[in-house]
C-alpha cells in the first residue's frame, strides 16, 4: 500500500483543451462520472444532481467531481456534469471525489490484470462501501444486529463530521467500523443528505437516517497513454479541497491529507475476518453446505 499514490484528474485530464481532448479512456466511456449512494449519503448535495435526475431519461445521476488544478485567486476547477471544467471554492464540502491511481510498478501488474470492456480496459482493485443493500438484505442485517450476529473485521473508514454549509470547521474525523454477514461486508451509515428528490439505487427515497451500505470492489478505469487508474464511480463527497485558498499543492491540501490517512487504507487494507469465519472464507463447498444446512434447520 505503501507503493501506492492516490490524487485527482487535472483539469486539462478531465475536459481536454482546445488543443488536446481528455484523457483517451474518459473520451471512450464518459468524462463526467456517476456517484455511489455512498457518494450521494455523504453530503453530495448538488444542484446539477437534481437536475439531471428531473432531465436524464436513464434516471442515473451525473454529479460534478473536482479536479486537482488551482485557478489563480486561490479556487479549484471542477469537472461538471456536461463534461466542462469551472472553479468552485475550495472549501466547498459538497463535492464529488472521483479517486485517481497514479502510474507505478504496482499499477503495471494491475493493468497486466484488466479485463477489455467493449473499447477499454477496467480493473477491480480494492473496496469501499458503495450502494444500499436492498430492502430485504436491509431487514436481514437489522435483524441480525438486533440479536448479535453481526461481527467486526479489522477495518473501518472514516469520513467528515463537518455538513456541507460549515464552511468555518476543519475536518473533524467520523469513523465507522466494518460487519461481516453471510459472506459479504457492510457499514451502518448515518445518511446525512436531505433531499429526496430522486431515489438511491435500491429505489428508496432519501432521508435522514441510518443506512446498510456494501462494500463492494472498486473498479477502476485504465489510461492506456498515461498508466493512471481512475475510478469508474465518484465514490464519496463530504471532504473539502481544501480549508483556505488552493495553490495546486494537492498533496498538502486537506483532501490530499485525507487520501493519505484515511482513504488509502480504507480502499486497500486487507480485511481480517472473525477467526471463527475463516475456514469458511478459504472453503466455498463447505461454506455453501453450512449455509444450505442453516436455511433448512430454520425452516
Amino acid at each position: 500500500m505503501d507503493n501506492i499514490e492516490l490524487t485527482l484528474l487535472t483539469k486539462e485530464q478531465a475536459a481536454g483543451t482546445e488543443e488536446k481532448k481528455a484523457l483517451e479512456v474518459l473520451e471512450k466511456t464518459e468524462r463526467v462520472a456517476f456517484p455511489t449512494d455512498l457518494a450521494i449519503l455523504t453530503e453530495g448535495n448538488d444542484f446539477f444532481l437534481h437536475v439531471d435526475y428531473l432531465f436524464n431519461a436513464s434516471k442515473v445521476p451525473r454529479c460534478w467531481t473536482w479536479t486537482r488544478s488551482e485557478e489563480e485567486r486561490g479556487l479549484a476547477y471542477a469537472l461538471g456534469p456536461d463534461g466542462d471544467a469551472y472553479f468552485q471554492p475550495p472549501k466547498a464540502r459538497c463535492g464529488y471525489i472521483r479517486p485517481v491511481i497514479l502510474p507505478s510498478l504496482m499499477t503495471q501488474e494491475l493493468i497486466d490484470k484488466a479485463v477489455l470492456k467493449e473499447d477499454h480496459l477496467e480493473v477491480s482493485f480494492g473496496t469501499f462501501p458503495q450502494q444500499v443493500v436492498d430492502l430485504g438484505t436491509n431487514r436481514k442485517l437489522h435483524a441480525a444486529s438486533r440479536t448479535g450476529q453481526l461481527e467486526k473485521t479489522n477495518k473501518t473508514y472514516t469520513f467528515d463530521k463537518g455538513f456541507f454549509a460549515d464552511l468555518k470547521f476543519g475536518f473533524e474525523p467520523d469513523v465507522y467500523e466494518e460487519y461481516y454477514f453471510e459472506g459479504e461486508c457492510y457499514i451502518h451509515f448515518n445518511g446525512r443528505f436531505y433531499s429526496n428528490a430522486y431515489p438511491l439505487s435500491n429505489g428508496q427515497k432519501i432521508r435522514e437516517q441510518p443506512y446498510w451500505i456494501k462494500v463492494s470492489p472498486v473498479i477502476w478505469l485504465v489510461d492506456e497513454e498515461t498508466g493512471l487508474l481512475i475510478s469508474k464511480k465518484a465514490l464519496l463527497s463530504g471532504i473539502r479541497l481544501n480549508r483556505n485558498k488552493y495553490d495546486g499543492n494537492f498533496a498538502k491540501s486537506t483532501m490530499g491529507h485525507y487520501f493519505e490517512n484515511y482513504l488509502k487504507k480504507a480502499l486497500f487494507d486487507t480485511v481480517s475476518l472473525p477467526e471463527k469465519n475463516k475456514i469458511l472464507q478459504t472453503n466455498n463447498d463447505l461454506k455453501d453446505f453450512m449455509y444450505r444446512n442453516k436455511t433448512l434447520i430454520k425452516k
